[in-house]
């Protein structure tokens, strides 16, 4: 037993003795520090892909050599419904609002921009269109019918919960609700295309739109 007891200090006093080998931990400031640095990578990884002429003559020389295929039939089909939502919308009225497909058509023959608006030509057709649909002419839009939302709500609520929000005006109400719907439908397609553009490859800003 006096040997047993001897043998477990010395190799008590031998283990002190060893340096640490467990793991070294770095501290909270030094995954910061490595965060930090990992985002500035990635964002000059990001700027160093940007494609940054300025000149048309590229943009002309890369679609006289491009190869077209089936799927750039989108683009026509883009273009159609774009030029039906612009001659609906009434505000801006002609001749200001040429302005927006003659800066379109800038923005796809400058190389540094039509990198982006090329790929995010649905994403800014929806827009067109979310804008342009309030000047639909009524003989063109179909009879709405609003029993079954009500009735949809008297079986999941008890009640026709959509009365009872309009009861319920306030200024403070109308710009919470135009959050989702100004904000949300307008901004957020833009930031989340500009977000995929810069940060993941193109296929994602493609599946994005």
């Amino acid at each position: 037993m006096v040997g047993m007891f001897f043998a477990g200090n010395a190799v008590s006093e031998l283990w002190a003795g060893i340096v640490d080998i467990s793991p070294c931990i770095p501290p909270s400031s030094s995954l910061l520090d490595l965060n930090h640095l990992q985002v500035n990578f990635t964002r000059s990884a990001a700027v160093g892909r940007l494609d940054k002429s300025l000149s048309p003559v590229l943009t002309l020389r890369k679609l006289r050599a491009h190869t077209f295929t089936l799927s750039d039939c989108m683009f026509i089909f883009h273009a159609l419904l774009a030029t039906l939502w612009f001659t609906l919308m009434q505000h801006p009225g002609f001749p200001i609002k040429l302005l927006i497909p003659i800066i379109w058509i800038v923005a796809l023959l400058i190389p540094f921009t039509s990198q982006f608006f090329v790929p995010a030509t649905p994403v800014f057709n929806y827009l067109l269109s979310f804008y342009s649909a309030r000047f639909v002419p009524q003989s063109w839009r179909p009879g709405i019918s609003v029993a079954l939302l009500p009735t949809l709500e008297y079986v999941l609520y008890g009640a026709n919960i959509s009365d009872i929000l309009t009861r319920w005006t306030h200024p403070v109400l109308d710009i919470i609700a135009w959050f989702p719907y100004g904000v949300g439908h307008f901004v957020f397609p833009f930031v989340v295309a500009i977000f995929l553009w810069l940060f993941r490859p193109k296929e994602v800003l493609h599946f994005w739109v």
